[in-house]
């Protein structure tokens, strides 16, 4: 059976496990839908998902962040893993959906940058490192602020888990996240 996978087409299998989809988010490296979740109260969720022979990247990419999302579970500041779906039902396809909290909010934005809420992010990036997660990808678009004025990291799929690295390896991405957020709070 050949298959072509379309935006539709992922839209289609991300509804069949009761998640509307309201729009696609990006640019991401794999497809990002904000969602409604029709099973648990129409909480509105994020959804990634790929499939394992079309996109490989994607599928490691999103498997990556849900074992990096399972190790920051308590850290606040983080958006929350909800769930993850392995679906090999298909004899032709075996996708991946990784099921986040939505945070409401803006994309981080210069003008949000104050003393007290670069403190805020500068506490998460230590409390990852600490957790053994580095290589943050540090960038406004992976920030967003809520209404309450607290900064939520919300992708974690280019991370690095201490124990995949050598000791050498890991306190090379904790200098260039601390270089990165720097360089954020620099720019003018």
């Amino acid at each position: 059976m050949n298959h072509t996978y379309s935006m539709e087409y992922y839209e289609n299998v991300i509804e069949g496990y009761g998640f509307r989809t309201i729009k696609q988010l990006g640019p991401s490296s794999c497809y990002v839908y904000k969602t409604i979740d029709t099973n648990n109260g129409n909480q509105i969720r994020i959804v990634k998902i790929a499939e394992e022979r079309i996109d490989s990247w994607g599928y490691e990419h999103i498997a990556k962040e849900n074992s990096i999302l399972i190790e920051a579970n308590y850290i606040t500041g983080v958006a929350k893993r909800v769930k993850c779906i392995y679906d090999d039902q298909m004899s032709y396809a075996k996708f991946i959906l990784l099921v986040k909290e939505f945070i409401e909010g803006k994309m981080l934005e210069k003008s949000h940058i104050e003393n007290k809420l670069q403190k805020k992010i500068e506490n998460i990036v230590k409390e990852l490192h600490k957790e053994g997660i580095a290589n943050l990808e540090i960038c406004s678009r992976n920030i967003i602020i809520n209404k309450s004025k607290e900064p939520y990291l919300i992708d974690l799929g280019s991370c690095m888990l201490k124990e995949d690295l050598d000791k050498y390896e890991f306190k090379e991405y904790q200098k260039e996240d601390l270089s990165d957020l720097e360089k954020m709070f620099d720019e003018d």
